[in-house]
């Protein structure tokens, strides 16, 4: 049995694999106030999230994880921007911006291909290595 602290309250509870790491009472509470902010957007659309966190109770870091995570969107129910994790630019849905993303599949793309250009040397040499063995065998007399 894998028993654990709730990190938010510090209540002792039974985590399962695959589940969040929340007691049973706080994941009631998250999802309360999820869906409070949910209730809030549909009947006020293009809010920002200061009104929400004040109408709701819900805390403004909260709303934006909810947007992080994908649970709401900023766009066109809520108006929210926060900084990039890599360069700080405002952007609107996820940790980093469309610019460091594509950087970051960029230098993704040169790693594997110089991994790739190493495991093709690595082999060549092996199998030059295995030829002379071979060859060498060939010569010896049994």
């Amino acid at each position: 049995m894998n028993v654990k602290n709730c990190p938010r309250c510090d209540r002792i509870f039974v985590h399962h694999p695959g589940t969040r790491n929340l007691c049973p009472h706080c994941i009631r509470e998250e999802e309360e106030h999820y869906e409070a902010v949910r209730t809030y957007l549909r009947k006020n659309p293009g809010a920002n999230v200061i009104d929400v966190a004040n109408e709701t109770g819900v805390d403004e870091d909260t709303i934006v994880r909810y947007i992080k995570e994908g649970r709401l969107e900023a766009t066109s129910t809520l108006k929210a921007t926060w900084p990039c994790d890599h360069c700080k630019e405002p952007i609107d849905k996820g940790n980093i911006c469309l610019r460091c993303q594509d950087e970051l599949a960029s230098d993704l793309r040169k790693a594997a291909g110089t991994l790739k250009a190493t495991e093709q040397e690595e082999y060549n040499k092996m199998r030059r290595e295995r030829v002379f063995a071979v060859e060498k065998e060939k010569g010896k007399k049994w």
